[in-house]
């Protein structure tokens, strides 16, 4: 006999009893039957729940890990990571986030081989195929394709590499035959999509499935994300090398500048004592004894200027120099230039131990107020002091120049933003005191 499965007035399937006896079923009371029945229907709705809840679980789990992966990509493209390590990061984000295996081709600057990064799940005998090409046909119809912004669907490797076959494509091209070959041997299907930067092609991300997989509009668009990131991580690179060579151009221009500004015009002044020196101390003794001792203080001063501008051109010298010699070159040269000696008091905690970043600042503050001393103030009177122990640091730059009235002055005029950016820095102070006629102090604090 058979019997309608039914909840709530929906048939979720038939329930059939047999039994080999004839007519069996005739002296059993329906009304067991129809319990049994009940029971076997509500069984199988309990197991349709809990397959629908499994399956919404998975779903909402799956979305999660996609939203935690994109988050932590957008974490990384904000950090300060090498290309090489940010791609190899997001490849392992994706095959995490997806499933899939993930390659990406790329190169940084049109003139260079392209490079690749894969998931660590990636077969390796197909990676040492796979980048040791690292040439793309600009004129093929992938390039084209992919170029023009379109993403491109393999939807089975091996029919793929069927057609390639009967097109004789492995004697035209026997390398990239050989790839598809082993991609057909690994995987099922794939997705490619291309990696523009500024509008130009800089290579190409692949997703690779093991199994048969529909690519549906939610998968191509994640995909299209994340291939939008990846070319985000190149172009930020390029930035930061078109950035870290002008850095490089415009340092070189400015030492060039100070170089010009103030040892070349001490030589200069040197030379030209120098010439006269002979005939004066024929005519005049005292006075050439004079002008020999500003020469001596001249030449003096343009080895304080070179050794600053040398120290500069070495990255750790600053930051590796001890707190004592930190202003030594400065006030040399500070001197050298203008002949006025500076009055120089320090008490430094031989204990204290300061960090790289806190030298560079205290270093760039010393040589931006010593040049704007030199520049505009005209003083009679310079005084430094300069105190360190374990807890802070005090540094105060004082003359007695011309001054000016702060409220009249741009903020970032004679370098003031410059040295409150950075103080700023370092979470440091600095307090900038000025009247006119009456001089400036600069005082900087760190903590």
């Amino acid at each position: 006999m058979g019997l309608a499965l039914r909840v709530q007035d929906r048939v979720l399937g038939e329930l059939v009893l047999v039994h080999h006896t004839a007519g069996y079923f005739d002296e059993v009371e329906d009304h067991y039957i129809q319990i049994f029945s009940s029971l076997a229907a509500i069984a199988l709705e309990n197991a349709r729940l809990y397959q629908s809840e499994q399956d919404r679980r998975q779903e909402s789990e799956r979305r999660q890990r996609v939203a935690e992966g994109l988050r932590d990509i957008l974490k990384a493209l904000n950090s300060n990571k090498p290309l090489e390590e940010l791609l190899n990061f997001i490849v392992e984000q994706v095959h995490a986030m997806m499933g899939a295996d993930l390659s990406i081709r790329y190169h940084e600057n049109e003139d260079q081989p392209l490079s690749t990064a894969i998931s660590k799940s990636f077969p390796g005998d197909l990676f040492e195929k796979f980048a040791a090409y690292t040439y793309s046909n600009p004129q093929s119809d992938i390039q084209i394709r992919l170029s023009r912004g379109e993403y491109l669907i393999d939807e089975d490797y091996a029919k793929e590499v069927e057609d390639l076959k009967k097109n004789e494509y492995d004697k035209k091209h026997p390398q990239v035959f050989e790839i598809m070959e082993m991609f057909a041997k690994y995987y099922r299907c794939g997705l490619v999509l291309p990696l523009l930067v500024r509008g130009k092609l800089f290579g190409s991300l692949r997703f690779f499935y093991r199994e048969k997989l529909e690519f549906d509009q939610e998968t191509i668009q994640l995909a299209m994300m994340i291939a939008e990131q990846a070319a985000l991580a190149i172009e930020n690179s390029t930035l930061r090398k078109e950035a870290q060579l002008a850095a490089v151009s415009n340092e070189r221009n400015r030492l060039a500048r100070e170089l010009h500004d103030s040892v070349t015009q001490t030589l200069f002044s040197t030379s030209l004592i120098a010439e006269v020196l002979p005939r004066l101390y024929d005519v005049n003794k005292p006075e050439a004894e004079k002008r020999l001792n500003e020469m001596r203080h001249l030449a003096k001063g343009a080895l304080a200027e070179m050794r600053t501008l040398l120290m500069e051109l070495r990255p750790n010298a600053i930051t590796e120099a001890k707190p004592k010699e930190l202003l030594q070159h400065l006030m040399d040269a500070y001197t050298g230039r203008s002949g006025i000696p500076i009055q120089y008091t320090e008490k430094i905690d031989p204990h204290a131990n300061l960090s790289g970043d806190q030298k560079l600042v205290i270093y760039r503050v010393a040589q931006e107020a010593l040049n704007n001393i030199a520049k505009h103030a005209t003083p009679t009177n310079v005084k430094i002091m300069f105190h360190v122990d374990i807890n802070h640091v005090n540094l105060m730059i004082e003359d007695d120049g011309v001054g000016f009235d702060p409220e009249k002055i741009e903020s970032n005029h004679f370098g003031i933003g410059f040295m409150r950016e950075r103080a700023d820095g370092i979470g440091a102070q600095i307090k900038i005191l000025s009247q006119p006629d009456e001089g400036t102090l600069v005082h900087l604090i760190i903590w």
